[in-house]
């Protein structure tokens, strides 16, 4: 009897340490991270499915195959993470939209933005529905309604991470941006315990274009367990970077100048190249490149209007000569490293859209893309090239195309 007591009294003292331990006012252990920073969350509510379908009305983007999907109200957030730029760790941004779905599974898109340099234009500088100048942010909400959570990165050199020039066309430095936001994002699922489907899906023009295939390459390398990637489309991007360069160059006539002085300008932030500006690009025009031109304060119209759309006044006649001939091969040899259609192929489905009359990104660098692909090994990446449109007004067809197989995977 008495060791029974001993018994009871012991089981009682445990229980009591025991229940103390659980109490349902104690506070959870703090959540930890591996990649996301903070976040905050932008719209005050949610934007209504249909608000986007009069929106799309109103930019005649309007069809009734999209409209009939968009059928989920958004939220947006804004996020800022952790990521890695020229070997050190580094605070980057972007925004993050996530559809009122009741709980059931949703897929991601990672979307990648076009070429801006106003810092305005990041992502994660929107606002409202209505904010009309950060046009970047109108599509991924559209898909955010069909049923995804769309991953939209500023990029470097933009939001969070403005006090560096955006290293344009940088291969590293853009995969690595645009898949630690993915892992960012899925963090910022769990912390709002959003149900998130084991599907991944890319996306991305012009600028997007390069970088959707950067970052497709980096998953495919680092993270096929994390982001199986499901499908993917780039439309009308520079995958072959050396040869778009050429190809600028041997231009009489530029229609968008401030391209090819965006790159060279990067290049020279990045690689820390001992030289000036100005042995590239002529006066007056390096001197407003080099006292801030690319700085994330002016828009594209305003820096392509204090530059000149003559290649033969806007570069240097010996950088021309010497670049056009077999000369500047540190800028070359940059210039192919980062042509990011090289060394690897696409293992998911992937279509590459370009418009046939596009004379800003040249339609053969999707041909090249697709050449080298399929020469490596590849089965499951496909051409679509959109008969007589330019780079404008390819967007609308890519996209359309874009949000229905993706919808329908």
């Amino acid at each position: 009897m008495k060791k029974l007591k001993l018994v009871m009294l012991a089981l009682g003292c445990l229980l009591l340490l025991f229940h103390c331990s659980v109490k349902e006012d104690d506070p959870e252990p703090p959540k930890v991270h591996q990649v996301l920073v903070s976040y905050n969350k932008i719209t005050s509510s949610a934007v209504s499915a249909a608000t986007l379908d009069q929106l799309l009305t109103l930019t005649g983007m309007a069809d009734s195959q999209i409209t009939a999907l968009t059928v989920y109200p958004v939220h947006v957030y804004k996020v800022i993470y952790k990521t890695t730029y020229r070997g050190v760790e580094k605070r980057a941004s972007g925004a993050v939209i996530i559809p009122e779905t009741n709980g059931t599974a949703i897929p991601l898109i990672s979307c990648q933005h076009g070429t801006i340099c106003d810092d305005k234009k990041a992502p994660s500088n929107y606002s409202s529905i209505f904010d009309l100048a950060i046009e970047e942010m109108f599509v991924p909400q559209v898909m955010s309604a069909c049923g995804f959570i769309c991953s939209v990165p500023d990029y470097l050199g933009f939001g969070e991470s403005g006090d560096v020039i955006h290293p344009y066309h940088h291969q590293e430095s853009t995969a690595n941006a645009c898949v630690d936001m993915l892992r960012a994002v899925k963090e910022l699922c769990q912390e709002l315990k959003v149900n998130v489907q084991e599907k991944c899906f890319l996306t991305g023009y012009s600028e997007g274009g390069y970088a959707t295939l950067a970052t497709l390459k980096k998953l495919q390398a680092n993270y096929t367990s994390q982001f199986p990637i499901t499908a993917c489309t780039a439309g009308s991007g520079a995958y072959d970077l050396l040869n778009s360069a050429i190809w600028y160059l041997q231009q009489p006539t530029l229609a968008v100048p401030f391209y090819p002085c965006f790159v060279f300008s990067a290049y020279q932030s990045v690689y820390g190249w001992n030289r000036s500006l100005c042995e590239i690009i002529q006066a007056p025009y390096c001197n407003l490149i080099e006292a801030g031109l690319f700085d994330g304060t002016h828009a594209e119209d305003q820096i392509d209007a204090q530059l000149t759309s003559q290649t033969q006044d806007l570069f240097k006649p010996a950088f021309l000569a010497e670049f056009l001939g077999g000369g500047e091969q540190t800028i070359k040899t940059a210039l192919q490293e980062n042509s990011v259609y090289l060394g690897w192929f696409p293992t998911c489905p992937t279509r590459l859209y370009h418009g046939t009359a596009d004379d800003i990104v040249p339609p053969f660098n999707s041909l090249n893309a697709l050449q080298a692909f399929v020469a490596a090994g590849a089965t499951k990446v496909t051409h679509v090239p959109l008969p007589g449109l330019d780079h404008g007004t390819a967007v609308q067809p890519y996209l359309r195309e874009t949000i229905l197989w993706f919808k329908s995977l």
